[in-house]
């Protein structure tokens, strides 16, 4: 949770049968948006995956549990909105954050 440009820090989550043997490289930074050469977001990935699942903005917003209002700002490149939004979608499309985001140290 967070705006871009804030620093993070994540925890392991305990679950059953499951043990976390190494803490991963990116379990704090700072967030930063993955931007193209031109200072647009990334978003082609996530066109890509509605694309391939027949998804329409509404059903994708739903099952990334984000507004339709986050999402077309995410489209336009305007990034005021909480970083959240980002690791919803992440978590909710099995995209993977590394596409979506850049972590810095």
């Amino acid at each position: 949770e967070g705006h871009e440009g804030e620093r993070y820090k994540t925890e392991g989550k305990e679950i059953k049968n499951y043990k976390l043997i190494e803490e991963p490289e990116n379990s704090e930074g700072k967030m930063e948006v993955k931007r193209k050469e031109d200072g647009t977001v990334k978003t082609e990935i996530i066109i890509d995956y509605r694309k391939a699942n027949n998804l329409t903005v509404e059903e994708f917003c739903k099952k990334c549990n984000i507004s339709k209002q986050v999402y077309y700002k995410l489209m336009k490149s305007n990034l005021n909105f909480r970083a959240e939004a980002l690791y919803n979608i992440g978590k909710n499309t099995n995209l993977l954050s590394n596409d979506l985001l850049i972590i810095e140290d």
